[in-house]
């Protein structure tokens, strides 16, 4: 069927629409419902604002999509493209099309979405990193949500481990929200995709597209994985969302004095999967993930002694990690010592624990022997 087609259907409805979805089934095909439009739209259920655009499209706005999915890696991939996602056809109000940019066949690859706060502490960084490079390292793409925090972490994680992660956005993909991701959203599409519903232009952001966002998240997953989330937080929609399409629901405890860890720990209470290790992972999804374990255990081993050492040939690693004893450091007096900013100090030594390196203790940290 032709795009334009389904780019008018999309451009008219905007997110999908259940009474369009039932028209499809009635006509068999979108081309066949809009050729007979004029004389069965008063029978569909469709409002009026829908069926004019329908019927007298926004010629720029098809002008403008047909375009942007003439360059390189970028795609719009319509319902019935054999790359549309198949778990996203098993819920009630899939999207119509996915503007795609990047590598738009790994969208039917076994996923595991891993989202959580904006606000993140470095345990949840910490979590949020290497959660995502474990679960590259045994081939399942890691999809998330490119917000700030502990999205940003889990797509890092992934990309630091040389595996394939997915952004799900809340914009158009002409645009990157939140901007200081721009980078990695470059970084995403060589290495995974990046992938929305939204059409081009969709700006400014509306906080209601992120809801609209989350469901495609965790339908495009085997199961959803919740880092750290307050007890207001927008990651528990995902959660809830991901109970109703029949996902997995997996979240990590936290401290109890932790904001951030409510919302996981009201998750366990009603039934959530307690993670304590990537082997969680694996067990709850073991059926549907036995395929996607591709990765030599030793690999892991690798890549982390080479960031290590890439780490102490950095002479200013070196000298920050000599400030630290085993029994263990006050921060204050690490920040005093090295003569660096305090968030200077705070990158590097989330860096180093990464690596194992070092360990969080009472207020500071402990070199590990």
């Amino acid at each position: 069927m032709a795009l334009h087609h389904w780019l008018t259907a999309h451009l008219a409805v905007r997110f999908g629409s259940a009474a369009l979805q039932q028209a499809l089934q009635q006509y068999g095909t979108l081309e066949a419902f809009l050729a007979q439009l004029p004389a069965s739209g008063h029978q569909t259920g469709l409002n009026k604002e829908t069926l004019q655009a329908l019927q007298h499209p926004d010629q720029a706005a098809l002008e403008q999509a047909l375009a942007w999915q003439t360059a390189e890696d970028q795609w719009i991939i319509s319902f019935d493209d054999p790359r549309y996602p198949q778990q996203l056809k098993t819920i009630s109000n899939p999207p119509l099309l996915l503007y795609v940019k990047g590598n738009a066949d790994i969208l039917n690859d076994p996923q595991i979405a891993m989202v959580g706060s904006r606000h993140p502490t470095a345990y949840g960084r910490n979590n949020a990193f290497e959660f995502a490079k474990q679960l590259s390292q045994y081939g399942i793409i890691v999809t998330s949500g490119l917000a700030q925090g502990i999205d940003t972490a889990c797509h890092e994680g992934a990309l630091y481990a040389h595996g394939q992660t997915i952004a799900v956005c809340g914009t158009g993909l002409d645009q990157v929200y939140p901007k200081r991701n721009q980078t990695l959203a470059h970084r995403i599409a060589q290495q995974g995709a990046l992938v929305s519903e939204f059409p081009l232009g969709c700006w400014p952001i509306n906080k209601s597209n992120f809801p609209q966002r989350n469901r495609i998240i965790s339908a495009l997953s085997l199961g959803t994985l919740i880092i750290e989330a307050s007890a207001q937080s927008g990651s528990l929609i995902t959660a809830r969302l991901a109970n109703e399409q029949g996902r997995e629901v997996m979240t990590i405890p936290g401290s109890i004095h932790a904001p951030q860890s409510k919302g996981c720990h009201e998750l366990l209470r009603q039934g959530a999967n307690l993670v304590e290790s990537v082997q969680d992972i694996l067990s709850c999804c073991e059926h549907s993930l036995q395929q996607a374990l591709i990765v030599p255990p030793h690999a892991a081993c690798e890549q982390t002694s080479e960031r290590v050492c890439e780490l102490l040939q950095d002479t200013s690693y070196q000298e920050l990690l000599n400030l630290i004893d085993q029994g263990g450091t006050h921060i204050d007096e690490i920040i005093a010592q090295s003569q660096l900013t305090p968030s200077e100090v705070s990158s590097m030594l989330l860096n180093m624990e990464l690596q194992n390196l070092i360990t969080p203790v009472p207020g500071g940290y402990a070199k590990i022997k």
